[in-house]
């Protein structure tokens, strides 16, 4: 690693000064060397405060900086920031098959997209970002990549703001009663060996969104017009994609389902289901290990392991 980044890795993880040389002594370099990266750092633009007997601060202007969401993340792969793409999944599904495993995150997108290809608004004001996962699960788990996701992101709102999330099946994150996040998961699969070769999961919160297009401003809602506060994006992105490096074990154990559950806005509520070219009223009873729903039909049950389902919500 470069001294330079090295050192940015350093004031990236450190929240308070850091002095020249404690710096110096974690990376076996001079004084002099440690005062030469700061500088710099400080020409690309990096804004590091200095104070005699205290050290260095690095203070981010910028809350979507790839560095601090590399460090911050432990994602091994490349971080990518841009202001405004197509599709971060479209981006990041390139890369991973060209053997480039990445993060993409965007300001806004243009052309985003939810499941069953129906467009997602991604206006200025939201997080909108895919990772590309390394994944050996069978492809029977594709599924199940969502719902951990779901849980992952629901915890990570929760962590950063006084607000409840609730999880409707299978991709949807609401807040009282109206969506804050949508979630895609697009899966290249080895058939041969029945199993996922990767898997690039899409997130879009609605964080500091204060208004939305007329087609959703009634079912839609954002964190911050909700409790007031703006979460820093950076530590929120790297918080979610720190714990979707977890996925294939958490995934295997299952124990995230029983939260998945507790946060399920249609379990013991009357469904619409729309699958395939069945459109029908049931009673929402159960999420399998496979996170497949379980309603029941006139005193049938039935799994309902692709669509959606609607909920009548007050």
């Amino acid at each position: 690693m470069k001294t330079k980044q090295a050192i940015l890795n350093i004031l990236l993880e450190t929240k308070t000064y850091v002095s020249g040389e404690s710096i110096a002594k974690k990376l076996n370099i001079s004084r002099v060397a440690v005062n030469k990266g700061v500088n710099s750092l400080r020409a690309d633009g990096y804004n590091i405060t200095s104070v005699t007997n205290k050290g260095y601060l690095l203070k981010l202007t910028n809350d979507l900086d790839a560095n601090a969401i590399k460090v911050k993340s432990g994602y091994n792969g490349e971080v990518i920031v841009c202001n405004q793409t197509v599709s971060t999944n479209v981006d990041c599904k390139a890369l991973a098959e060209s053997g480039k495993f990445s993060v993409v995150i965007a300001k806004t997108q243009t052309g985003g997209k939810g499941r069953l290809n129906r467009k997602f608004y991604s206006e200025s004001g939201g997080v909108y970002f895919s990772v590309a996962l390394n994944s050996n699960l069978p492809i029977s788990s594709g599924v199940n990549v969502t719902t951990y996701t779901a849980v992952v992101v629901a915890r990570a709102i929760e962590k950063f703001a006084p607000v409840s999330v609730q999880i409707k099946w299978v991709n949807d994150l609401f807040i009282s009663n109206k969506k804050v996040c949508g979630i895609l998961t697009e899966a290249s699969c080895d058939f041969e060996q029945n199993k996922l070769k990767y898997a690039v999961v899409g997130v879009g919160v609605n964080t500091d969104t204060t208004t939305f297009n007329s087609e959703i401003e009634n079912i839609a809602t954002s964190v911050y017009n909700e409790c007031g506060v703006k979460i820093n994006k950076a530590d929120f992105i790297s918080e979610i994609i720190k714990n979707l490096m977890r996925a294939e074990e958490e995934i295997l154990k299952g124990d995230y389902l029983v939260e998945y559950k507790k946060r399920s806005l249609v379990l013991g509520k009357m469904v619409t289901v729309y699958s395939g070219q069945e459109v029908y009223d049931a009673l929402a009873v159960d999420i399998t290990n496979t996170g497949a729903l379980v309603v029941e039909k006139h005193g049938e049950k039935l799994t309902v392991s692709s669509g959606e389902v609607s909920v009548k919500l007050k």
